[in-house]
Formats: C-alpha cells, sequence, structure tokens
C-alpha cells in the first residue's frame, strides 16, 4: 500500500497527511469558497471565533493571519507534529460572553 503524500495547511504551513476544508465565509452565512486547512487550525479557528465573527472580520486568510490571538497559536503549533493531541483554546473575551 502506498503512503499518501503530505499536504501543506494554507494557515500554520505544516506538511499533514490530510487537510479539511474550512468555509472563509461561514456556509451557513452563505459561504462557498473554501480553504485547504489541517484539523488543529480548523478546530482553533472555531474555539476562537463565532460564525458572525468568522462572516464580518475573518473573512480571508490575511486577516485570519494578523489576529494576535491566531498568531499566537500558530507561532505555538508550528513547532508541534500533526497527530499529537492538544485541546483548541477559546480566547478569554469569547470565554466571558459565552451563554450556555
Amino acid at each position: 500500500m502506498e503512503a499518501m503524500p503530505d499536504e501543506r495547511c494554507a494557515l500554520c504551513e505544516r506538511d499533514v497527511p490530510f487537510l479539511t476544508d474550512h468555509h472563509v465565509i461561514p456556509k451557513s452565512r452563505g459561504g462557498k469558497e473554501l480553504i485547504a486547512i489541517c484539523r488543529d487550525c480548523h478546530r482553533q479557528l472555531h474555539a476562537l471565533f463565532d460564525n458572525k465573527t468568522l462572516e464580518r472580520q475573518f473573512n480571508n486568510i490575511k486577516a485570519i493571519m494578523e489576529d494576535d490571538n491566531f498568531c499566537k497559536y500558530l507561532k505555538w503549533v508550528r513547532k508541534r507534529p500533526f497527530g499529537v493531541v492538544h485541546k483548541a483554546k477559546r480566547a478569554r473575551a469569547r470565554e466571558r460572553g459565552r451563554r450556555d
């Protein structure tokens, strides 16, 4: 059986065995454009930002990469091998405003 070639995440730029499709504008808000990112970055994006924020503020790669919280995450995750399970961390501001 042949090994699958690694693919590069559009955000963290790590070579990973598979990528997930992230709707730049959330699908629930009519988005159709996709970017291919690793599951770690995908989890972290949705932990940090709700769909309304993704649609309004982070609707392109450049905007995502300029966010301070996501930049801290990228700096950290780039040093981690793919496949090591870690929990996505919510931003403190989002936790305070969260309603259960």
